[in-house]
């Protein structure tokens, strides 16, 4: 029977974080207060791959056919290549992707193929070495340049590049990310900062400057299809004669949750039907008990609501507003709410 929601919305795509191991301490994604490298030995959440492979299992049986392994970083758990095996190896499954900070990957990639990963997204906040370890805190931009090569001649299509917005700090390297596009055979993908974080607020851009960037430089964005095209949440372009695709993903500034069709899986075992909504229901343990995991994936679907209600911070409200009518389309009654900090951290959720 297929998952629809409330709202009649199909999922099939499902997220699920293995590990909350990451080897940066990105500045919108952990707390200031956790600056050491954090491994898998450490006493933090990290998922068996006989459980991730079971509970993707159940997710074929309810109708998903893509899975993107999240983290943390992924790459950093023991048994990743045996989950995406396991994974790639379930009836049903049509597509397995990874999302990583790309530090580890140059020296795994080859093998993650051959398991069956088919797609991959990198995070790449920066192109300057600087700024890249303001915002990771961490030396790492070399190899994940290596990591970026060593996708592209690995085969995996298509390479995904996340740039996280950070207003002040990376909104001038705009120019730099699209002739990024044009050169390399990649998808840029600009990202709005989310609210898991006090700093977030302050660091919120809108993803409309990245249109006036474009035009400043004199490269026109010009959209796949005449209304835009979504590949998954981005809104896609291209540049003429670029090599590389640019897309824009606008959760706070314009919201895309009428299209939404994923689920996530958390990396302490709980689905979570939305992103920025802070509700989950427990899996439980998967391998003994898999109908009350069957039952979570539902109940888990019943809490999604229309939209997840946050726009962009305050001090931005007026200016988007005058800018675009699609602020208030999935807010009732045009209301815009105060925005609320998400109790659980990104690393956490998977993204």
């Amino acid at each position: 029977m297929p998952l629809l929601d409330n709202q009649g919305r199909l999922h099939q795509y499902l997220r699920i974080s293995i590990t909350e191991a990451c080897n940066l301490r990105c500045i919108y994604c952990r707390p200031e207060e956790d600056t050491k490298t954090c491994t898998v030995t450490q006493r933090i959440q990290t998922m068996p791959a006989d459980q991730c492979v079971q509970i993707i299992r159940i997710a074929a049986q309810l109708g998903f056919r893509k899975v993107r392994v999240t983290g943390g970083e992924p790459l950093l758990h023991p048994e990743i290549e045996k989950i995406v095996r396991g994974i790639a190896s379930v009836s049903g499954i049509e597509d397995v992707s990874i999302t990583t900070n790309g530090t580890l990957l140059a020296n795994c990639v080859r093998d993650l193929k051959q398991a069956g990963l088919r797609r991959i997204n990198i995070s790449l906040d920066s192109l300057k070495r600087e700024t890249y370890a303001q915002i990771t805190l961490r030396a790492a931009l070399s190899q994940v340049l290596e990591g970026i090569e060593a996708a592209l001649q690995a085969g995996l299509h298509p390479v995904k590049i996340n740039v996280v917005l950070l207003k002040g700090i990376n909104e001038e390297e705009i120019p730099e990310f699209l002739a990024f596009a044009r050169e390399y055979p990649v998808h840029v993908r600009f990202i709005e900062c989310m609210p898991f974080l006090p700093t977030a607020t302050d660091l919120f851009i809108s993803t409309d400057v990245v249109k006036q960037k474009a035009r400043e430089a004199g490269l026109p964005l010009i959209p796949i299809q005449e209304n835009g095209s979504l590949d998954g949440p981005a809104e896609l372009f291209r540049i003429p004669g670029a090599k590389g695709l640019v897309g824009l993903i606008h959760p706070m500034s314009h919201h895309f949750c009428s299209q939404c069709n994923r689920m996530r899986v958390t990396s302490d075992g709980s689905v979570r039907s939305c992103l920025l909504r802070d509700r989950e229901v427990p899996l439980g343990n998967a391998l003994l008990n898999p109908e009350q995991a069957y039952q979570a994936f539902r109940n888990a679907l019943r809490l999604k609501e229309q939209s997840h209600f946050l726009n962009v911070p305050s001090q931005e409200k007026e200016v988007q507003i005058e800018q675009t009518s699609r602020v208030s389309l999935c807010v009732p009654h045009g209301r815009i709410p105060g925005n609320e900090l998400l109790k659980k951290q990104m690393y956490a959720i998977g993204g």
